[in-house]
């Protein structure tokens, strides 16, 4: 398998883990905060990936992040993603979800010029190109019903971060399996939401019910295969810049599912436009 497929296998787990956040954060019968539903949904694929490590070849290695040039660069991962994901949920709180989306995907443009700095990617114009249809397509998506508001902002800082963290995500994948580097990841960035507020954490804990922890299990899910398959892809000679954009293409997947399980059919045209738009982004960046 090349790394595109795999790329394509995340932004559908994407799709589906941020749909169930949505849900979460916006219902009113729940009171999971932001930092709460970090470290609730994350901590369910911690578990189920330790086992799976445990019981595998991978045991052998689980440790292997802590070489000396390793784990520096899991630490600022870690440290970055936990703010990424701190300020990626908060912008959820937005009326408009979609624009908080096309404001995250500013990480597209961090991690390409990074990418090129640090990893040495690759410089063709085609890559510039496909990378500026998909965000011109999400603007443009967004463009006529924009209004912004104050929690679209921490969409962009969130974007920022999380091409930051993409970079040093990389980095360790080279050395080390996805597999090990996903639990390790995860677990980091779970322990350092968790240690922000520690307090409301736990507050958050005991008084949510039984029932709440099925669609954060749910989410959890989406969110591992996602970054499982995106470290996959770097493995497998993705770069960062590439993979990131296309990744972003996933709140066409949102919207396909708003239209036919939610039965959302509001500007549809320029929503089938842009979507083709992005699609022949995805198409320059996948094959040239």
């Amino acid at each position: 398998m090349s790394w595109f497929i795999f790329t394509l296998l995340s932004i559908t787990s994407l799709a589906v883990a941020e749909l169930i956040q949505q849900k979460i954060l916006r219902s009113k019968e729940n009171e999971i905060d932001e930092r709460s539903s970090t470290v609730l949904t994350y901590f369910f694929p911690i578990i189920l990936v330790l086992i799976f490590i445990l019981f595998t070849r991978h045991r052998a290695e689980l440790f292997s992040v802590f070489d000396q040039g390793v784990f520096s660069y899991l630490l600022l991962a870690s440290f970055t993603a936990s703010l990424g994901v701190f300020f990626y949920l908060k912008s959820f709180n937005a009326k408009n979800i979609c624009f908080s989306l096309v404001f995250m995907s500013f990480s597209a443009v961090v991690s390409t010029i990074l990418g090129i700095i640090f990893l040495n990617e690759s410089f063709y114009i085609t890559k510039f190109i496909g990378v500026g249809l998909i965000l011109s397509s999400l603007v443009f998506l967004n463009f006529k019903s924009a209004v912004i508001e104050k929690y679209h902002w921490y969409g962009l800082v969130a974007g920022v971060f999380f091409g930051i963290s993409y970079i040093m995500d990389k980095l360790v994948v080279i050395d080390t399996s996805p597999v090990t580097y996903l639990f390790w990841s995860f677990t980091l960035v779970t322990l350092g939401t968790f240690f922000l507020n520690p307090r409301a954490v736990i507050e958050t804990i005991k008084v949510t019910k039984i029932a709440e922890y099925k669609p954060l299990m749910i989410s959890g899910l989406g969110f591992m295969f996602f970054n499982l398959f995106t470290f996959t892809a770097y493995t497998y000679g993705g770069e960062v810049g590439r993979v990131d954009a296309i990744n972003n293409t996933e709140i066409f997947l949102v919207i396909l599912a708003e239209y036919f399980i939610l039965k959302q059919k509001k500007d549809i045209k320029i929503k089938l436009i842009t979507a083709l738009i992005a699609i022949v982004g995805v198409y320059l960046l996948g094959v040239f």
